[in-house]
């Protein structure tokens, strides 16, 4: 885990399969969560720098998939080494 990322808005965030706004929904941050993150990545498609997210830590988790940096706050968030 690198830090963790949390919606502080009033409306639920999509999550995507892919670092893309046209990529597919796998699931939501809704307002007031916070999701751990695993990686990060500026976008080909984009050029917008994407979080790659969980709801837990392992095997176990039920959400994988990526948020864009300017829908979340980053919390303790390393910069993107480049």
């Amino acid at each position: 885990m690198l830090c963790y990322v949390g919606n502080f808005g009033d409306e639920a965030i999509n999550i995507r399969a892919e670092p893309a706004t046209t990529s597919s929904r796998v699931g939501l941050l809704e307002a007031g969560a916070t999701m751990q993150v695993g990686g990060q990545q500026i976008s080909d498609i984009d050029g917008q720098l994407w979080y790659l997210v969980r709801d837990e830590p392992g095997p176990s988790s039920r959400i994988n998939g990526w948020v864009r940096d300017d829908v979340v706050r980053a919390i303790d968030c390393p910069p993107l080494d480049g």
